[in-house]
């Protein structure tokens, strides 16, 4: 999830016409990454329990 980070801030820097070296200053990749993985995981967990319960009532 980093590398993807880091590769949205490369793209977003060049599209504004900035260089991706001064846009990375303002952006910390490892700790946006590890919050946003444990959402995504949570998410997962919600999802298939939600089946899960369907399936069981449905």
């Amino acid at each position: 999830m980093e590398d993807t980070i880091e590769k949205q801030i490369t793209v977003v820097a060049d599209r504004l016409g900035n260089q991706p070296r001064s846009a990375r200053r303002y952006f910390d990749a490892a700790a946006m990454a590890d919050p946003l993985a444990r959402n995504v995981r949570a998410e997962a967990v919600v999802k298939a329990a939600g089946s899960i319960s369907r399936s069981v009532i449905g």
